[in-house]
């Protein structure tokens, strides 16, 4: 082991966006400096811009300074980026890489596998195989998992409001590029398609509630979009509900809370912070039984809702970035999703148990402190972390 008693860490990413990466980062970092696994942590935005966040505690992370020889280094960023990190000659370099599919750039293998790489963190099980498929080093890899903070993401307490009170509503949060259409990786237009091929548009006994992350999209007419590009007129739908506001994570869990079923009908997933944050709240969900979906870790037919793969279908790289060039998703059955909600509205306590049974697994073993725990054993295995406990 390289001789320095310290454990330090440089944690370079973003934290400071409204994306699945920066919530990652964010709440990491928050677990890493509850739990005393490291002496000192720094923040260091990547790409560099300058970042001043409500968290106080996060905060003091970005005005930390450390030398990068003596610390670890975490980098949240493609590989391509990986090289002029590695350059510094940090103690101990750790790369993140996350992408959703079934193929990823030679040029990754070659940089993943890289003798200066000390280990490579993938989002879950199925993502560090599918890059094992692609030639990456098994031994290079460790899959850490997501987590969930359950003091924040619970169910609705004291709720005596009856099924028969309100709509059945679905819910959806996710992101959606509506300039794409079709084409986007979440798979909006499915749960679009099942509403109006299972006929409950405009039925006041279901509501469809669709929190629409729009990070990735520029300010635009969005019903404009769907309507050319997915062939449907929502402006007309009287009992859909199409919400953009970027809410903050208090707001957020009343809004999981006030649903009765989460719907993801996503076409490739890394992991699913949204998915496990429905289920920490209580939520039946329903997935796409996919075995390339990060989700599928803390995803099986007695917690959640699993519906049919219809098809592959190569992902048009022209609007999805060159990284997913040859690369496949899996588009889920419209006739299996319609049959699945059907089954909840018409058995809600039973699709409430699944949901109650999801909740509990998550919590007791998805949380982010267990992704902590989880790594650091990784590294003491790894002999790249000083574990004082064990030393005079």
């Amino acid at each position: 082991m390289k001789n320095d008693k310290e454990n330090n860490l440089i944690w370079l990413s973003q934290v400071h966006s409204n994306t699945g990466t920066a919530t990652f980062c964010r709440n990491q970092c928050e677990s890493f400096y509850k739990l005393g696994y490291f002496d000192n942590i720094q923040i260091l935005p990547d790409p560099y811009v300058p970042t001043k966040l409500d968290n106080p505690v996060l905060q003091k992370m970005i005005e930390t300074k450390l030398d990068i020889r003596k610390s670890t280094v975490i980098q949240v960023m493609w590989p391509e980026r990986w090289y002029a990190t590695i350059a510094k000659r940090p103690k101990w370099f750790i790369g993140y890489n996350a992408i959703e599919g079934t193929k990823i750039p030679y040029n990754w293998v070659q940089i993943m596998n890289d003798d200066d790489v000390d280990l490579v963190l993938t989002m879950s099980s199925a993502m560090k195989r599918m890059f094992v498929e692609n030639g990456v080093k098994k031994r290079k890899l460790f899959a850490l998992g997501h987590g969930v903070n359950p003091i924040i993401f619970k169910p609705k307490e004291n709720d005596k409001t009856t099924r028969f009170q309100k709509p059945y509503t679905f819910l959806y949060v996710n992101g959606w590029r509506t300039s794409i259409g079709r084409n986007d990786r979440k798979g909006p237009e499915i749960l679009l398609d099942a509403w109006v091929k299972g006929n409950f548009v405009n039925n006041p006994k279901y509501h469809l509630y669709m929190k629409v992350n729009m990070v990735y999209e520029q300010k635009r007419d969005y019903f404009k979009d769907i309507k050319q590009k997915v062939g449907y007129d929502v402006s007309k739908w009287t009992n859909f509900t199409f919400d953009t506001t970027d809410y903050p994570v208090q707001e957020l869990v009343k809004i999981y809370q006030n649903a009765d079923c989460f719907v993801a009908p996503t076409k490739g997933e890394g992991w699913g912070i949204t998915i496990q944050e429905a289920m920490a709240c209580g939520l039946p969900v329903i997935v796409p039984n996919n075995p390339y979906a990060g989700y599928m870790d803390f995803c099986n037919k007695k917690n959640s809702l699993l519906i049919e793969i219809e098809r592959e279908e190569e992902v048009d790289s022209r609007l999805m970035g060159h990284f997913y060039s040859g690369s496949k998703w899996h588009i889920a059955s419209t006739d299996d999703l319609i049959h699945t909600m059907r089954w909840c509205v018409q058995y809600p306590q039973e699709a409430k148990k699944i949901g109650i049974r999801g909740m509990k697994e998550v919590v007791t073993y998805w949380t982010w402190d267990d992704a902590s725990d989880r790594l650091i054993e990784e590294l003491k295995r790894r002999k790249m972390y000083y574990d004082k406990a064990f030393k005079i």
